[in-house]
């Protein structure tokens, strides 16, 4: 009895070297056979691995093969769109077979919502979209997300489902019907004033309350740059406070990089994060040092005015005063990350940023 688990990798790589070298028909139907048999996941490993042989093998044989793949898979919506990613990263590597491969991508993301469409109720299509699939343990948001299939996005039946899940704490209740239009603020605050737990614990109320936490944080390090406290200088109690909740915004993102790993600088705001937290610690190591050192020095001079007027003109004066400007730049343009979750600013940005990555 033919075992996939046992003899499934080694035949499929012989069949693709045996395609390579000639591109014979019955060989396609024994590996469109064994991949049918072979796991999802499996499958997939496969299929990235021989990439570039397959790839230049005939088209026809090759998105017969991928129907085959969705067709056998436990979760066919998820297989076709990462399917669909797959032929989308081949047109951007294989330009003479672009059109080709873009149309065959558009293809089977029609697939995958055509089988999201039959589902008639809006909470199990959320679960739909939530659960792990075979393919990573990656579920339908997370592989559009990660390749970017924007036009998979555009599903009519998302944007209840994304308001649901971004007003309701327990959005899965059967007893409530998805939310169709955006709530207003005046009813944010009304679930704030009344149920104030119901808006704490859903991701609009930590997103709000995110928000207004950073927006005070960066006003309070403006107000301690409004101080334009030196170096040199002793350490003020305002000041202590700001060096507090600095250490607290670096341990919040070390935490995160050690649960997210690699995975933390995929993002942009991650690496923008781990730069502040860098200029944090950098600063803090001079500020720290030179004002101690300051201190030692004016307790045995005799003018301590005059001491302050040479460290003021001191390179190490004026690479921290650089580097706590550079700060307040980072910490301030920050706040567009906040913005661009916002329906009215989001979009404007979004736009922005597409057109800088064009220009650059």
């Amino acid at each position: 009895m033919f075992d996939p688990y046992t003899y499934g990798k080694p035949l499929f790589y012989y069949c693709v070297q045996q395609l390579a070298i000639k591109d014979r028909e019955c060989v396609w139907d024994y590996l469109i056979f064994l991949m049918s048999a072979l796991p999802s996941g499996v499958a997939v490993r496969l299929l990235q691995e021989n990439k570039e042989q397959l790839s230049k093998l005939r088209m026809e044989s090759l998105e017969t093969l991928c129907e085959a793949m969705i067709e056998a898979s436990e979760f066919p919506a998820a297989m076709s769109l990462y399917l669909a990613a797959f032929m989308k990263e081949r047109a951007q590597n294989d330009l003479s077979r672009e059109e080709q491969l873009m149309a065959i991508s558009d293809r089977y993301i029609k697939i995958a919502r055509g089988l999201l469409e039959k589902i008639e109720s809006d909470h199990l299509l959320a679960i739909m979209f939530e659960i792990p699939s075979s393919i990573h343990d990656m579920s339908l948001f997370d592989i559009a997300l990660r390749f970017e299939l924007y036009s998979f996005l555009d599903f009519h039946r998302l944007p209840p489902l994304m308001l649901q899940m971004w007003y309701k704490y327990e959005y899965l209740d059967p007893k409530e019907n998805f939310i169709q239009v955006e709530k207003s603020n005046f009813k944010l605050l009304r679930t704030l004033f009344y149920t104030p737990n119901r808006f704490y614990f859903t991701p609009v109320g930590q997103y709000i309350t995110k928000a207004w936490l950073y927006l005070l944080y960066v006003l309070y390090v403006s107000w301690i740059t409004y101080q334009q406290i030196y170096p040199y200088q002793g350490i003020r109690t305002q000041e202590y406070v700001l060096w507090i909740l600095n250490l607290g915004f670096v341990s919040f993102e070390l935490v995160e990089l050690i649960f997210d790993g690699r995975d933390y600088f995929s993002e942009l705001v991650n690496c923008w994060d781990s730069l502040i937290c860098l200029i944090w610690v950098v600063l803090a190591l001079m500020r720290f040092s030179i004002s101690a050192l300051s201190f030692s020095r004016t307790k045995h001079s005799e003018s301590g005015s005059e001491y302050s007027l040479q460290q003021r003109n001191t390179s190490r004066t004026s690479i921290f005063m650089l580097l706590w400007g550079a700060q307040c730049v980072l910490l301030w343009t920050r706040l567009a990350s906040f913005l661009q979750r916002n329906p009215s600013t989001g979009s404007l940005l979004t736009m922005i940023v597409k057109m800088a990555s064009d220009i650059l």
